[in-house]
Formats: structure tokens, C-alpha cells, sequence
């Protein structure tokens, strides 16, 4: 194809809409089209070699990977070649092909680029900060197949900037890349507030994370799960549900397995055959989660081969993974009690372990877990001490892989407590993630997240998601009416199939759901990418969905507005007017200093409501996290932090009032106008970057300013300061 038709060709393919009758502009990329002369290269320690076609480079040092470029003129695209990437390993990371740009503030970019390749590789298309924290501004993943295909993607830029123009290939696999183009037309975000009065519903929150995490399945009985090689380790057999093999890690081989010929009580034991270990050890374990700085007690009974020994541990589950109590077991024949007892760290988050570190077998069973006292270590739901609008479960133990992990064998107690919590706590609507496979069902077992074996690949049967979907709605119905398809489809932890199965699962989802309760709310699978997203609804997947999912971390708080102005003129371009949730995000994490972070997330909310989020969820209540920062304290527990405080106090704001509108002036302070319930005018003010002095909107002269820990200040006439934390005028 003729090298002059690309820009046409990408602005027919892709999905940005005009601005103002705007014309795109081109942006210069040096040797767009791939041609000789190519520059070798090496790099990684010689990992990556070959030749790249001058004015391109590799940014691939950060990454473990292992790769070849070169020319390849034997079928390009346009032109006399394209660039051939062959990528042989991903340990991590990605292999990057790059062309530095300047991304200027006020347009809106649309690139693409044609590819083919070895079918089933994944391949994606970004533009990224050049420097840290090397945000994408734009981004699309795809699927190879072996035809040439353009992949496109586009997104809003807020901040002028040196980027990355880049197409990364992330699974291993051989890629050709020609005939690439970056165009940019003048548009900033636009807000989209809510017609009507906010509604409580708005306020969503991740509870999960942070819940009392009672030991599960003590004496290793009901259904064995069978476990798939992750990282370096190779595993086989099965695992007692509530336990999981912990040595991916180390380059170890280990066979597990149900034993019922001599348990020390119940009806089996876990058999673990350590086959061998030319590194590191075999880790049997669970995590479970305590009130930190107390002392909790372990008892366990093992037996094995005589001679050989294993350790027992109650050990820290994130680094620097210290054992708050530790004891080394000799085995025998016969069945042996180890006891330990220590006090556990600051996080609360604790795994029980049994280690070998040679090769053996050994058995295992009635590991027991009790405070000081003597007593059992309970669960429960730790319910925020502010109002829940919205409760999504995700990272909750519900996930199908959880709720049936045999076929027909069922397990709804974490579920059953979620929804307990839910109806005595205000009964917010709750949202259910679907999705994640138990292995018996799964398409293709091998693929392994933290989940499970299988879990991130689509069931095999449509049957059987089916079955699970019914069940679910049979069970709950009335209880929980809004059913989330898929996490993230567009991450490879969460899902490897591809954009055609999650369309058929959606409509079979939603034919289910519908079947059994036509009240029942369909959210479509929520990406965090808006070129996916694309993907998606171009396939038709809209059709099926109630309202569009999509997920926004955003730090700071303010770049979400670009985002949900990507997702939704993407919405726009394929016909889909339906109500956009933000139903996972958060701003900051665990470095956030604690005075920003009540502005941080108040600031996430108020820009998800500016912007056309009908809904937004934040993850997760609880301890900072690396995605968000905290609303309670690790110690003491359950207390809150000034960002739990501000959850409460915003809502207070907000909930029945009206937004009038919402703008920026010229020095980037933020105004949102309110009618408060009862018709009294506000608004809420910040700049994210200093303190300002500003004009509040609409001519408002207030007599009052309220701040996010719910205190109350007098204020006189129009003129105030903005500060970093949002504050309340009225």
C-alpha cells in the first residue's frame, strides 16, 4: 500500500471525534515508514541485539526480556521493509520500540501503526512520559494475527511534555511494525457533571482488602484444587482449598497431593512431595490477616520421612518476608505437634508456612491458628466507619474460582458475608465482579494468576459460565443487582482471552442475568485503557452491558479528567450512551504524605463527578496501599486516617446537592458550583499545584468555609485563597 495513504487511512480508523471543526495535524516522526538504513544494536547484557531502523531505538534496559530486531523487506507493509522484532523471553516487563515526541497541552493525539505477526502475541501501542513516572497518555493492547492490521489509539494531553511514541510487544513472539503516524488536533477535556442531584450511590468503596482474614480449611479437608507451574517453580497434583503453593519463586519441583490412608483427624491430609530443590525451598501456605502488634499462636501436626526436617513459620507476607516466629521440626514416621508463637508486625498481613528446603516428602494436616488467649482466629467483614454508597467486590475471595472450585461444588460463605455486612450497614448497592476460572473449567488451566490456576483464561463452555452466572442471580436475587463481567480484561493477569470471547460472555452474562431478574444491571468489563475499550464496544460488546466500567488511578487526582474524556468520546464514536462508572481507582499510595492525602482523595471524587462518572468506587479501604492512600491506620487498628475522615465529610457536601458547573481559570484553580438541598448556593474550590487567590464562581459572596476534617471557619464576599485540599463555601 502506498506510503502517502496512511494519515487517511489512520483517520478513518480511528475513533476521535472533531473539535470545533479542527483539522489533525501531522506530527513529524522520523522514518516513519520503517526504511533502511537500519543501526545495530545491543543491548541487556546482549539480550536484545540486531539492527533498528534509524530514527527508532530500544527502551527496553528496564526489562528482563530477550529480543532480535532487524529489517524485514519480504513482505512490508509499504514501502521496501518493516521492522522485524523477534522476541524470545518476557520475564518481565516488555520490549519497547520507540521515537521521542513533544506532546503539547490542549490536543488531542491519535496514533497508529500496522502490525503482524505471530498470532496470539500481544502487542500494544502507547504514547508515554519520557521521563518518570513515565505515565501513558495513550494506550492500546492488542492481538497479532498474520495479516497486517492497523492498531490505533488516541487519548487527551494536559501537560506539555517530551513522550515516547511506542509499540511494545509484551508475550514473546515475532512482530513486524510498519508505516506508523501521530496526528494531533486542538481539544481539551470537557466536563460533564450530573443533571440532577448527586446521589449517595456515587460514593463507592473496596472493603475487601482490609478485612479480618480467618484461617480457611485448618485441617485440609473438602475439595483438593489442582495447582499449575508458576515463575520458576514446576508443580503438580492438587491443594486443600484455603491453601497454596508459595515457591514460584525458586527453581524448585513439587508434587502435591490429598492423602486419606492415614490423616491426623478429619478425612485427609496434605501430601507434599518436595521432588527436588537446586535452589531456594518449597512453600506450602496461607495468607491470613491479624490485628497487628499481637501475639497469635500456631499449632501444626506433620509427619515424613525419618531423618528429614522442614520449618514452620508465621512470617511476614511482603518484604522483607521476617518470621515473627519460626521452628525447625524433625520428622517422623508418626504424626508430630510443632507449636510457635509470636507477635505479628505492623501490616497485620501474616503467611502460614511449612518450608522445605531438601528434597522429601512429608505430610501435613489440623494446622490450627489462635490468639494469646487460646481462642480461634475470626473473620468478618471491618465495615468503614463512614457511608458506603457502593460496595464493589473484587479482591474479596468471590471470585468464581472461589465460589466453585470443583464443578457443582459450591462455597458461598465470604460471599454470604459480604452481603450480611452490606444489608446491616446501610444495604449500598453491591457490585459483583464474574469471572475468574475455576481450572476444571477453564480453557486453558495452565494460565496462572494470583487467583489460581486457569483463572485468567475464559471458561471452556460457555455452559458452564452460564450455570455459574444463573446460579449467582438464583441465589442473590433482590440482594445484589449489579454484576460486573470481567476485571480488567485488558491485563493478562486478569484475562489471556481475547476481545471476541469477552463479547460472547458478556451477552451470555446478561441473557442470565436478565433471565432471572429483568432489574438486574449489566456492567460491561471494566479496561483501564480506553483503546480496549474501543475494542470492545466496536465488537458490539456494548449491546449487552447496562452501564460502561473503566478504571482511572489517577495521582494526581486531576489527570482522570482526560481519561474519562478519552472513554467518552469512545463511547460517543461507537453509538453508546449509557451511564459510565468509574468502578475501581484511586489516587497516591504508601509515600503520600499524610496532610495530602484527604486532598488526594477528595479530589479523585470531585474530578470523577466533573467528568462524567455516574458512579466511582475507590480501592481500598484501609492501610496506604501502592495504588491509594489511607483511610485507616495500621495501628491502631480501625482507627481513622484524615482521608477516611474526608470521605465522610465530602459526602456531607455533596449527596443531594446540585452541581451548576465546573471550570478551571487561569491560574489552574478548580471551582465547582453548587445549590446545596434546600437551594443554597457554594462551591467547592482547590488548585493543585499551590495556594491561589480566586474568584468564587457565579458572583458568590460566602459567609462560610468548611474544610475536609469538618471544620467550619468564617469566610466574607467573593475573593478567597484556593489551597491544595478542596474546601467548601457557601
Amino acid at each position: 500500500m502506498a506510503r502517502f495513504s496512511c494519515y487517511r487511512l489512520l483517520a478513518a480508523a480511528l475513533f476521535a471525534l472533531p473539535f470545533h471543526g479542527a483539522a489533525a495535524a501531522p506530527v513529524p516522526l522520523a522514518n516513519p515508514g520503517f526504511e533502511a538504513p537500519y543501526v545495530a544494536y545491543s543491548g541487556n547484557g546482549g539480550a536484545v541485539t540486531g539492527a533498528i531502523a534509524q530514527g527508532w531505538a530500544d527502551n527496553s534496559s528496564w526489562a528482563n526480556v530477550a529480543a532480535v530486531y532487524g529489517a524485514d523487506a519480504s513482505g512490508p507493509h509499504g514501502g521496501a521493509s518493516a521492522q522485524r522484532v523477534a522476541v524470545s523471553a518476557i520475564v518481565n516487563g516488555a520490549v519497547q520500540l520507540v521515537q521521542s515526541v513533544q506532546a503539547t497541552a490542549g490536543n488531542y493525539y491519535r496514533g497508529g501503526v500496522w502490525v503482524k505477526g505471530t498470532p496470539g502475541t500481544h502487542v500494544f501501542l502507547r504514547l508515554q512520559n519520557a521521563s518518570a513516572p513515565y505515565g501513558s497518555l495513550f494506550e492500546n493492547d492488542f492481538v497479532a494475527s498474520g495479516a497486517w492490521q492497523l492498531y490505533s489509539a488516541a487519548g487527551f494531553v494536559t501537560t506539555t511534555e517530551a513522550a515516547l511514541f511506542m509499540v511494545g510487544v509484551s508475550s514473546p513472539g515475532v512482530v513486524d511494525v510498519d508505516d506508523a503516524a501521530l496526528d494531533a488536533t486542538p481539544g481539551v477535556p470537557t466536563p460533564a457533571p450530573p443533571t440532577g442531584p448527586v446521589a449517595a450511590q456515587f460514593f463507592g468503596m473496596h472493603v475487601a482488602n482490609f478485612q479480618g482474614q480467618a484461617e480457611r480449611n485448618p485441617g485440609f479437608e473438602g475439595a483438593y484444587l489442582p495447582v499449575a507451574s508458576s515463575g520458576l517453580a514446576t508443580l503438580s497434583g492438587v491443594i486443600a482449598q484455603g491453601w497454596q503453593d508459595n515457591s514460584d519463586w525458586a527453581p524448585v519441583s513439587v508434587a502435591y497431593a490429598s492423602d486419606a490412608a492415614n490423616p491426623h483427624g478429619g478425612a485427609a491430609s496434605q501430601k507434599v512431595r518436595v521432588l527436588a530443590v537446586p535452589s531456594g525451598a518449597a512453600q506450602l501456605a496461607q495468607s491470613v490477616t491479624l490485628t497487628p502488634r499481637r501475639t497469635y499462636n500456631l499449632s501444626i501436626w506433620l509427619r515424613g520421612e525419618p531423618g528429614a526436617s522442614v520449618d514452620v513459620l508465621l512470617r511476614n507476607v511482603a518484604a522483607p518476608y521476617n518470621a515473627y516466629a519460626q521452628a525447625s521440626v524433625a520428622l517422623s514416621a508418626t504424626w508430630t505437634q510443632a507449636t510457635l508463637s509470636g507477635q505479628v508486625g505492623d501490616d497485620g498481613k501474616v503467611a502460614i508456612m511449612v518450608v522445605a528446603a531438601t528434597p522429601q516428602t512429608f505430610w501435613v494436616d489440623d494446622a490450627v491458628l489462635t490468639d494469646a488467649s487460646g481462642k480461634p482466629v475470626s473473620g468478618g467483614v471491618p465495615w468503614p466507619t463512614e457511608p458506603v454508597g457502593t460496595l464493589r467486590l473484587w479482591d474479596a475471595g468471590v471470585t468464581w474460582h472461589d465460589l466453585e472450585p470443583l464443578r457443582d461444588v459450591w462455597d458461598f460463605t465470604q460471599l454470604d458475608a459480604f452481603v450480611a455486612a452490606a444489608q446491616a450497614h446501610g444495604n449500598p448497592d453491591i457490585v459483583l465482579t464474574l469471572g475468574q476460572s475455576p481450572s476444571w473449567a477453564s480453557a486453558r488451566p495452565g494460565d496462572v494468576n494470583y487467583i489460581g490456576a486457569g483463572a485468567p483464561a475464559e471458561p471452556a463452555a460457555i455452559a458452564d459460565w452460564t450455570h455459574y452466572v444463573r446460579t449467582l442471580a438464583l441465589r442473590y436475587r433482590g440482594t445484589i443487582r449489579h454484576w460486573e463481567i470481567w476485571n480488567e480484561p485488558n491485563d493478562a493477569t486478569f484475562y489471556t482471552g481475547s476481545v471476541a470471547k469477552l463479547v460472547e460472555l458478556t451477552k451470555a452474562a446478561s441473557l442470565a442475568l436478565k433471565g432471572v431478574d429483568p432489574a438486574n444491571v449489566v456492567l460491561s468489563p471494566p479496561p483501564y485503557t480506553s483503546g480496549y475499550l474501543e475494542q470492545f464496544l466496536s465488537a458490539g460488546g456494548g449491546a449487552y452491558a447496562d452501564v460502561v466500567a473503566y478504571h482511572i488511578y489517577a495521582t494526581p487526582p486531576e489527570n482522570t479528567a482526560a481519561e474519562l474524556a478519552n472513554v467518552r468520546l469512545v463511547m460517543a464514536a461507537n453509538g453508546v450512551a449509557k451511564p459510565l462508572w468509574d468502578s475501581e481507582g484511586a489516587s497516591g499510595d504508601a509515600a503520600t504524605p499524610l496532610a495530602l492525602a484527604p486532598a488526594y482523595l477528595a479530589r479523585k471524587f470531585l474530578v470523577d463527578l466533573a467528568y462524567g462518572a455516574a458512579r466511582f468506587d475507590w480501592y481500598t479501604w484501609g492501610p496506604a496501599t501502592p495504588f491509594c492512600v489511607a483511610t485507616e491506620h495500621v495501628n491502631p487498628k480501625r482507627t481513622q486516617t484524615p482521608a477516611g475522615v474526608a470521605f465522610g465529610v465530602l459526602q456531607g457536601w455533596l449527596v443531594g446537592a446540585t452541581i451548576g458547573g465546573v471550570a478551571t481559570d487561569a491560574g489552574g484553580t478548580w471551582q465547582m458550583a453548587l445549590s446545596l438541598p434546600g437551594g443554597v448556593p457554594a462551591a467547592i474550590v482547590w488548585n493543585p499545584s499551590r495556594d491561589a487567590p480566586t474568584a468564587l464562581p457565579g458572583g458568590l459572596n460566602a459567609s462560610q468555609r468548611l474544610d475536609l476534617a469538618g471544620a467550619s471557619a468564617p469566610a466574607s464576599g467573593n475573593a478567597v485563597t484556593a489551597t491544595r485540599e478542596p474546601a467548601l463555601f457557601k
